[in-house]
Formats: C-alpha cells, sequence, structure tokens
C-alpha cells in the first residue's frame, strides 16, 4: 500500500493486528520513479475505493503491464475493460472483490494476457503523445478554420452543397471533375468517419491547398484524382491523391501522395514517427541506398498524414528472380540499419504479446476447421514452449509488421514502408516474420515451402552476420510463428484455403523438438 494520508497510523496497527507485518508493506508517500518500481514488481493492482473520478493509479498499472482488480465507480469502466484489461466488482461488496483477486491470482497466464491488453490499450488511448495529438488536432482545426471541426464536417444539405465547386451567386454550380476510385466502399466505414470527408473531392482540394506547405511552398496544390488502394474495415484505410504542385521555384510537377487513417488516431503521431525515422538516415538521397518515404504533412480534420510514394516495385515478385538471393542480402541491411537506429518510441511489443495474437489467431482456426482443431492446440503449446525458449532479447525499434510487400525496390535504392506498427521489441521478430512470409508464399505460389530456399538463407544469414550469432535462435523462433499465423490467414482468404493443411503439417514439423 503506497501513499500517506490520516489512516496510515490506523492501518499499520490493523496489519500488526492481523499479524500481516511480513505480508503487507506499507512504505508510505513515495517518489513517482519509487512508485513505478513498484508497479512493475506487482503482479496485480487492486482499488477498492467507493467513489472515483478517472484515477491516475489505475493508468498507472496499465504502462506497466499491470492487470487490476477495481470498483465499478465513476470513471473506472472507462479505464479498465471488464475481462479484458481487468476484472470489475461492485463497490462496497468485499466478497466480490475477493473472489475477483482470487481468479486472477490464480491464473498466471491469463493474468498475463490482461496486462499485455492493458499495456496495448494505455498506449492507445492515455498516453501523453495521444493525448497531445488530441489536442494539437483540435487546435490546428481552431487555427486553420476558427471554429473546431464539427462544423466543417456538416453531413446535412451544407454536405451535399460542399460537393459542388463554388460558383457565383445565381449560377449553376460546377460539378467537381476530379474522379474517385472507391472499390472497397470506405467511404462508408462508421467507425473511419472523416473517410467520407477524405473521399470528398472538393473537400480534399480544399484542405491540401491549406494544409501541405512543405509540399506546395509559397505555390499552390491542384487535386487530380483519389483512389481507396487498401482498406481494412472499422481499422485503417490507405488512399492515394494525384496531385499536381506548382511552385514559382521549380517546374510544375504530378506527385503521388499517400494518406493513412486509422482509427483511434490523429495523424499526427504517424507523421512523427516516419519524420524521426528520414531524419535518422533514411532521407530519399541517403548514401547507402536505404530510405523511407518523406513525409509530408497531416490534414488535421481528416485525422490523416501523408507521405511522398515512393518509386519502384515490392519485392515480393523480385525474390523469385534468380537475383533474389542478392536482394534478401539487402533487404537485412536495410532492416538492420533501422534496428541500429535505435530510434525512440512508446509503444513495445514482446514475447508475451505474440504469444497472444497467436492464441486468439489459433483458437479461431480451432472453431472453424474441427478436423484440425486438436493438431493446431498441439501446434500453439507448442509454439508456447518455443517462445519461453527464447533469449530475452536487446530490444530496439523494430518494423513489427515487416515482409516483402513492405519493402520497395528502385534500382539499387530500397524503400521500407508502412511503419504503422513501429515500436520497441526483439530485432528478430522483423527477420522472423520476413522469412515467414517467403516460405508461406513459396507454398503458395509453387506447392513447395522449401522452392525459395536460398533466398531464406541468404536473409537469415546475412541478418545474423550483421545482429550477432545470438539472435538466430529468436529469428527461427519468429519464422515458426509467423507460419504458425498464416494457419489462420489461410481460413481467412478463399484464395489460400488450399494451403492450410501443409501449414499445419510444416509448423508440425518445424516444432517437433518442442
Amino acid at each position: 500500500m503506497i501513499g500517506d494520508g490520516p489512516l496510515h497510523g490506523e492501518l499499520k496497527a490493523k496489519r500488526a493486528e492481523l499479524g500481516l507485518d511480513n505480508v503487507v508493506a506499507m512504505p508510505g508517500a513515495a517518489e513517482q520513479g519509487e512508485v513505478l518500481q513498484w508497479w512493475r514488481r506487482a503482479a496485480v493492482g487492486v482499488l477498492t475505493s467507493e467513489h472515483e473520478g478517472m484515477p491516475v493509479s489505475l493508468m498507472e498499472a496499465a504502462a506497466c503491464g499491470v492487470p487490476v482488480v477495481a470498483t465499478r465507480v465513476g470513471g473506472v469502466p472507462e479505464l479498465v475493460r471488464d475481462g479484458e484489461t481487468g476484472l470489475l466488482a461492485p463497490a462496497g461488496d468485499a466478497a466480490a472483490l475477493a473472489d475477483a483477486l482470487a481468479k486472477m491470482l490464480g491464473d498466471a497466464s491469463w493474468r498475463a494476457r490482461l496486462g499485455a491488453a492493458a499495456r496495448r490499450r494505455a498506449e492507445e488511448n492515455f498516453s501523453v503523445r495521444h493525448q497531445g495529438d488530441q489536442l494539437l488536432a483540435l487546435w490546428a482545426e481552431v487555427v486553420a478554420d476558427g471554429t473546431p471541426s464539427r462544423s466543417a464536417f456538416s453531413d446535412t444539405s451544407e454536405g451535399e452543397q460542399s460537393n459542388q465547386i463554388g460558383a457565383p451567386a445565381g449560377a449553376t454550380p460546377v460539378q467537381p471533375r476530379i474522379p474517385v476510385s472507391d472499390p472497397f466502399g470506405a467511404a462508408g466505414d462508421a467507425e473511419l468517419p472523416t473517410l467520407a470527408h477524405a473521399l470528398n473531392p472538393v473537400e480534399a482540394a480544399r484542405r491540401f491547398k491549406r494544409r501541405l506547405p512543405k509540399l506546395s511552398g509559397d505555390g499552390q496544390l491542384r487535386l487530380l484524382a483519389i483512389r481507396v488502394t487498401r482498406h481494412k474495415p472499422r481499422r485503417r484505410c490507405v488512399i492515394e491523391y494525384e496531385v499536381e504542385v506548382d511552385r514559382p521555384d521549380a517546374p510544375k510537377a504530378t506527385v503521388t501522395l499517400i494518406g493513412k487513417i486509422r482509427a483511434r488516431r490523429y495523424g499526427n503521431e504517424g507523421f512523427r514517427q516516419l519524420e524521426t525515422i528520414w531524419k535518422a538516415g533514411f532521407d530519399a538521397h541517403s548514401a547507402d541506398g536505404v530510405s523511407v518515404p518523406e513525409p509530408v504533412g497531416v490534414i488535421s480534420p481528416f485525422k490523416m498524414w501523408c507521405q511522398r510514394k515512393a518509386p519502384g516495385g515490392t519485392a515480393e515478385r523480385l525474390l523469385a528472380d534468380a537475383d533474389g538471393p542478392r536482394l534478401a542480402r539487402r533487404i537485412a541491411e536495410a532492416i538492420h540499419k533501422l534496428h541500429r537506429a535505435n530510434l525512440p518510441t512508446e509503444r513495445r511489443h514482446t514475447m508475451a504479446d505474440e504469444l497472444e495474437i497467436l492464441r486468439e489467431c489459433l483458437a479461431k482456426v480451432a472453431e472453424r476447421r474441427a478436423d484440425l482443431a486438436a493438431r493446431v492446440e498441439r501446434v500453439l503449446a507448442a509454439c508456447e514452449r518455443l517462445g519461453a525458449s527464447v533469449p530475452a532479447p536487446a530490444a530496439s525499434g523494430i518494423h513489427r509488421d515487416f515482409y516483402p510487400a513492405q519493402v520497395i525496390v528502385d534500382g539499387e535504392r530500397l524503400w521500407l514502408i508502412d511503419f504503422d506498427l513501429f515500436c520497441l521489441g526483439d530485432p528478430g521478430l522483423d527477420a522472423g516474420n520476413f522469412l515467414g512470409h517467403v516460405i508461406e508464399q513459396a507454398l503458395r505460389e509453387r506447392g513447395d515451402a522449401r522452392a525459395l530456399g536460398e533466398v531464406e538463407q541468404a536473409m537469415e544469414e546475412r541478418f545474423v552476420q550483421l545482429s550477432g550469432t545470438h539472435t538466430r535462435a529468436a529469428v527461427r523462433a519468429y519464422t515458426t510463428f509467423t507460419l504458425a499465423r498464416h494457419i489462420f490467414l489461410s481460413t481467412e482468404f478463399p484464395e489460400r484455403s488450399h494451403t492450410t493443411e501443409a501449414l499445419v503439417a510444416l509448423c508440425e514439423g518445424r516444432l517437433q523438438d518442442y
């Protein structure tokens, strides 16, 4: 029990009366750093208040990955999702609180999953950076328009009028001629409400003129076309904007911008992360030929950030060519450069997080394929044993979603893209995830998991050579986890269903010693 107050002496006396001096520590008031050290040692946090606002102690617990048992009062349910990040009990019900605590303490694996979920939710919703992004988005809107975005985002008849290019009073409004391609119907995604505005050609044209001075300088931008290229319903969307740049200091040019919108994000974080990487030696003219797309700016009303589209094509097809092994070695060098940069990030990803994702995926496979349920459960159990055997890493900033389609090849220059999941984690995860995708691609397209074996070997050997032999165990473990996750993906997409049983067998072979 950390803290001080008028009841501190009374509580100490009660502790002595109950014979709990060796069980309950009461260090009194403590500095914040000491408080965090206590949290990091904790298995469970407990809050028994009968009245609360938005308790900071629960935010601290979540930030440290500690699940909590708390009373359902005030703002507590906003911080703790019952059964997902902790457990809630009615205020004043000591028996219910004790039962919840016993349940939590009785299952270490479940407790770890709750703690990991609490940490993820804290990062997404309650971090200083997230709160700062919310304020920046609001103030950017106020400064630009003089009013918050609600007035700009009317979906009444005013919104209909905004789809027309302005005309003099009494004249017939001119319809916009900017083509919009939305094959996914993303504009109707209620969980991404700003998408409808980002895909409105007149509104987008107006925002681009005012919001991207880094690209336009003292000149002008003219929107030419809008294309939705990826959409994960309720989660995220990627939009291509074709724009004409007319600057007084340069010839007129056509540029393709990539706009990214994610649920519960404001754009600033993604832009800031890419800008940090860009400035750390990954700009378009880096001497080693390893770059990231140029960050261009944030369109706050759309909660969207923009980057230049990198030239070239993805590594996916090129790895299958005769020059594939050489390209694989270059890619190993590129991702090692990212790890070596050791860039700051608030987010982290641990082995526990990776295994939790795998549990969720394989549980769905067991539901969908009853004929494979027992085998899939054995694969999961073996993956957990494998995960426990991997040495603790020297964590660094990692991509966390690294695979061939995340590398754009333009001659000798490599562009690393899509840092949406960038976090602190095991560098072996990036190499292993990449290799798992290569093996799955070989199995899916050629029917032979070893068809790209030379590429696989070249990538692993060069990465281990650069990162140290101690990383090989992690690389191979994460390769296996990626293949196990692909079992789930094969049940998600009909065109991959022919690989499900082969992937199960492949994982069983890789896990036979566990």
